[in-house]
């Protein structure tokens, strides 16, 4: 949230969402663990949730956008990176080109094949409905759920202890009231309180 999802390391830590992180727990008992689908609302914790799951099957994590090719996986495989996130992955160009990588783990080049142990491919999207089928039936698909006014009245809350912010319980359960129920809009607005605050000193 706000590119600040190192900042939650563990699944206590992370407020909300509480099917999606049962399911990932127990996906994450099985081997091989799968290539996953978070289908859910701008904002609401995608990207925190696949960190996360870096974490958990201790291997390193890193963010790409659509516009990726299969080029940018084998890039950072090699500095080490085994679990990849694609944000707005309906908007990848040429999904097939992705398919051995989903299926095989391995990615052919130049008439080279390189193999890609151990990998985790995630996609993040908004719009599920956009995405081809052979795509979406290699991933498994966890839906985000919307986020209650008290599970961001309390990411507020926590965000503003962190920071050392003085707010009060009322405080932000009103900026939970003006935040759509996003993650992101609620800390956006805490953000701008808190330097209209300052400034206003």
């Amino acid at each position: 949230m706000l590119g600040n999802y190192d900042n939650i390391q563990t699944w206590d830590a992370y407020i909300g969402q509480t099917t999606a992180k049962r399911v990932i727990q127990t996906l994450i008992t099985r081997e091989p663990f799968p290539n996953l689908l978070f289908a859910g609302n701008s904002g609401c914790g995608k990207t925190t949730l696949a960190y996360l799951v870096s974490r958990q099957i201790k291997k390193k994590f890193t963010e790409l956008s659509a516009d990726s090719d299969v080029e940018d996986i084998v890039n950072h495989y090699f500095q080490g990176v085994k679990v990849f996130l694609f944000d707005e992955i309906h908007c990848i160009r040429k999904p097939e080109r992705f398919f051995s990588v989903l299926d095989k783990k391995k990615i052919v080049l130049s008439d080279q094949t390189i193999d890609l142990f151990g990998i985790v491919f995630i996609g993040a999207t908004t719009c599920p409905g956009k995405l081809q089928e052979p795509f979406l039936n290699r991933l498994f698909r966890i839906q985000l759920e919307e986020y209650t006014e008290q599970d961001i009245a309390k990411i507020v809350k926590n965000k503003s202890v962190k920071d050392l912010i003085n707010l009060t319980d009322n405080t932000s359960l009103e900026i939970a009231k003006r935040s759509k129920f996003v993650p992101r809009v609620a800390l956006q607005l805490l953000d701008y309180a808190e330097r209209h605050a300052s400034i206003s000193r």
